[in-house]
């Protein structure tokens, strides 16, 4: 433990800005082909503020923290107040410290303030034009909620999203996104990916998973369609820690799926 620059584990990631529509196949092989790229930010901007804050703080990651308790004595130490942390829609800091053992974000500690560090892959998804009557392309894919293992009902109301790993590029983790959350339905024939059709921006904000704890997220969105999906609400599911998490879909006009909110919310039984 001690302190480590967070340059160590960041790194501008740049795609091919030329059209590439890339099968599942296509899209994995050639991820294999290119080295893993570390936690990735969506500007040089962020970049440069990553180099000013290194000056002046330490990061926080996998193997950091022996235990939740450790990892919220740290936290508190710098300002966050924990106290509404696993209640309604906050989550725990053990939640928070197998987000930093699974390489899923970092946190930099200054000398008064801590921040939390994400990377989303999200993806857009379109009907194959083949599967449904009309214009398709002013229909998207949106995860309505998530039934989760405990019983609770999390509104989520946004494209299908997936955190990186610090070792994983954006398209890898949009591959990866689709195959876990959408099961079955994301086989090799049935997915194209464009992965030219890569949008970064940055967003930062206190977290609703983990309050007072300002959080820096860096998304990394792409555009693809997926054949054979059902044309009405459907549900997929995935293991989790303690059961399930069941996804719930639907399809809504892509206007409509703009008005939207990120960041998501929980509704009890």
């Amino acid at each position: 433990r001690g302190p480590s620059s967070p340059l160590r584990t960041v790194l501008l990631l740049l795609l091919p800005a030329s059209p590439m529509l890339l099968s599942m196949s296509a899209a994995s092989a050639a991820l294999s082909a290119r080295p893993h790229a570390h936690m990735s930010l969506a500007s040089t901007s962020a970049t440069t503020e990553l180099e000013l804050l290194a000056r002046n703080c330490w990061t926080a990651g996998a193997g950091t923290f022996s235990c939740p308790l450790e990892l919220e004595r740290a936290l508190v130490g710098h300002g966050v107040d924990t106290a509404l942390w696993g209640r309604g829609a906050a989550r725990t800091a053990a939640s928070l410290l197998r987000e930093l053992e699974n390489g899923e974000s970092i946190l930099t500690f200054g000398p008064s303030a801590a921040r939390r560090w994400v990377n989303v892959a999200k993806v857009n998804i379109a009907p194959w034009a083949d599967d449904v009557s009309g214009p398709s392309e002013e229909l998207q894919l949106i995860e309505l909620f998530q039934s989760l293992p405990d019983g609770r009902l999390r509104r989520r109301g946004r494209p299908l999203s997936e955190k990186l790993t610090y070792r994983e590029a954006p398209l890898e983790a949009a591959l990866r996104g689709l195959r876990e959350e959408l099961g079955g339905f994301a086989t090799v024939q049935n997915v194209l990916l464009d992965a030219s059709s890569l949008r970064q921006w940055r967003e930062t904000r206190d977290s609703d998973s983990y309050p007072t704890l300002l959080s820096h997220y860096n998304l990394h969105e792409f555009q693809a369609r997926v054949r054979d999906l059902p044309t009405a609400r459907f549900q997929t599911s995935e293991a989790e820690e303690g059961g399930r998490l069941v996804h719930v879909w639907d399809w809504v006009p892509r206007d409509r799926s703009r008005r939207f909110g990120d960041l998501a919310t929980v509704m009890w039984h």
